[in-house]
């Protein structure tokens, strides 16, 4: 599976929109990603129609064990950032 990197974003959105400088591509790109943070810092959910929604998760405590010590380890209990696409999406992605 191939990966793009956010400059390559950047180029392909210079590509597809007339008149759009890569410095104002890369501009807008920053300040998505900016707003999506700012929110989820804020514990708010960014749901973005036919895309998917973005929010936080607490995940528990919970116990494991260190594969070379076998040792028993504690993980604390943290935020998470969660992903959930959306049926327009996971659709898209189903099509040949």
């Amino acid at each position: 599976m191939e990966t793009i990197t956010r400059q390559e974003l950047i180029r392909e959105m210079t590509q597809r929109v007339d008149g759009l400088s890569q410095r104002m591509a890369a501009a807008a790109v920053e300040c998505f990603l900016d707003l999506i943070e700012e929110a989820l810092a804020e514990g708010r959910t960014v749901k973005l129609s036919r895309f998917g929604s973005f929010s936080v998760r607490a995940r528990a405590e919970r116990k494991v064990f260190h594969p070379q010590t076998k040792q028993p380890v504690t993980i604390s209990a943290a935020l998470v950032p969660v992903f959930s696409a959306s049926a327009t999406l996971k659709a898209h992605i189903q099509e040949p």
